[in-house]
């Protein structure tokens, strides 16, 4: 993972303990159709979390996402 244990902490925290928030810090390629659950995951998250918690800066998350479904192996 590309995070340290404090972020991973921080990130843990920020999402709840979601599924699969992981990936977003992971070399998995998230654009292959394998991750296509995985994906829909994260997505759902993201769609839900600012509305629950909109106290919560979600937009570096994301950002990230996109750029791992656009960028495919990062």
């Amino acid at each position: 993972m590309d995070v340290d244990y404090r972020e991973y902490l921080d990130i843990l925290q920020l999402t709840k303990g979601a599924f699969n928030w992981q990936f977003l810090f992971t070399r998995a390629p998230l654009g292959d159709g394998e991750f296509e659950p995985v994906c829909e995951r994260i997505a759902n998250m993201l769609d839900a979390l600012p509305i629950m918690f909109p106290e919560h800066n979600y937009e570096p998350l994301r950002e990230r996402f996109s750029a791992r479904l656009r960028d495919g192996r990062r």
